[in-house]
């Protein structure tokens, strides 16, 4: 339906580290927390309280391997850079751009959705949003999806 704005219905729910915050389509969103030593983390149901661990657990997994693929990927970019400073500096600089501080899940269920496109690159299916890139990201900095 080009040319036609749709409405979507799709929930949202953003998890991550306590007391962050994330603009989504002009709306603040505050993060359900996962658990994190000192902030006393407490939930409504043990589902809950397992699901927020889960992501939390994911998240870590990806900043390691993200961590590690732009550390490699630069290594192989730079030049003779030998000196221990320099070294230090890039690792920190690695590390700052592979933090994931939360995690946004959108979910919607396509069934009475007869306008919804194919996915076109991955076989999943009809889908309301196809890949797109967000705006609001740093450049050069890794998205986990």
């Amino acid at each position: 339906m080009k040319g036609k704005d749709m409405f979507t219905p799709v929930s949202r729910v953003l998890i991550g580290a306590p007391g962050h915050t994330y603009k989504y389509l002009n709306t603040r969103l505050f993060t359900i927390p996962w658990p994190a030593s000192g902030a006393g983390v407490r939930y409504c149901d043990d589902e809950v309280a397992r699901a927020c661990q889960a992501v939390k657990d994911l998240n870590d997994y990806l900043c390691v391997e993200a961590e590690r693929c732009l550390t490699r990927r630069e290594g192989a970019q730079s030049t003779a850079e030998t000196t221990a400073s320099v070294t230090r500096e890039k690792e920190r600089e690695a590390n700052n751009r592979t933090v994931f501080n939360v995690t946004l899940l959108n979910y919607m269920d396509p069934a009475g959705m007869s306008y919804l496109k194919e996915e076109p690159y991955f076989g999943m299916g009809r889908t309301a949003v196809s890949w797109h890139h967000d705006e609001n990201l740093v450049d050069r900095s890794p998205v986990a999806v």
